[in-house]
């Protein structure tokens, strides 16, 4: 099945459950053996869940939810706001909320908020480890390399709002463009890898970027008193 015709296939059954849905978005690199990344926006509470088949990545959420990260300059809502292409639904609300995100400087809320994500996505990635550890699910690892992914995103974002004039609203693939950090290029061209063949993936590939955080992001007292580097077991 081609990916216009998966995309057609999957509207036509999300169309069935039309007075729920608020629109289904397309975004990501369209090149031909990329995924294919779709988010689901819905009114109400929704029972679709985050799921990949193949190169399909399917996540869902409310259509308020989405926009209340849009105003945060979340990652998350961002990608797929200015990369995507609505393939079914409301299409003006959209265009209405991403004309409001690219013109409103971020606050000081909104770079805490983002430093504070930056922590979430690190705890959640050792959190997978830990499941790795005990289960030997290869998936896991890469669940965990993905959460690592946007804990570089969240941080290195929260750091160019604090410092850099406003030019709008940054996505992961901007931010790369930016060649902030070349690790954090480095990072996401290993997700892609990953992503293709997760087998191959080792932990010793996820201790080196943990480590790579140490030195870019921990302060320089906790650095010597970890030697420079962090744990698995103890990330914080």
């Amino acid at each position: 099945m081609t990916d216009t015709m998966l995309l057609r296939a999957l509207s036509a059954l999300l169309k069935k459950d039309a007075s729920n849905l608020f629109c289904l978005i397309h975004y990501g690199s369209h090149k031909r053996d990329a995924d294919l990344d779709l988010l689901l926006l819905t009114r109400g509470p929704t029972t679709w869940n985050t799921c990949s088949f193949g190169r399909l990545d399917l996540a869902a959420m409310q259509f308020d939810h989405f926009a209340c990260l849009a105003s945060m300059l979340d990652p998350m809502a961002i990608e797929p706001l200015l990369t995507g292409e609505v393939i079914c639904g409301d299409r003006r609300q959209v265009k209405r909320l991403r004309a409001r995100v690219v013109v409103s400087k971020p606050a000081d809320t909104t770079v805490r908020y983002l430093s504070g994500r930056a922590q979430e996505e690190l705890l959640a990635a050792q959190s997978f480890v830990k499941r790795y550890e005990t289960e030997k699910e290869s998936s896991f690892l890469l669940w965990a390399l993905i959460n690592l992914g946007y804990a570089f995103s969240y941080r290195l974002m929260s750091q160019h709002y604090a410092s850099q004039p406003w030019r709008g609203p940054l996505t992961i693939t901007r931010l790369i463009e930016l060649k902030t950090s070349l690790e954090f290029s480095s990072l996401w061209a290993t997700i892609r890898r990953a992503k293709k063949y997760p087998s191959r993936l080792k932990v010793r590939t996820l201790q080196h970027y943990l480590n790579r955080w140490a030195v870019a992001f921990l302060p320089k007292k906790e650095k010597r008193e970890r030697g420079g580097s962090l744990s698995l077991q103890n990330v914080t």
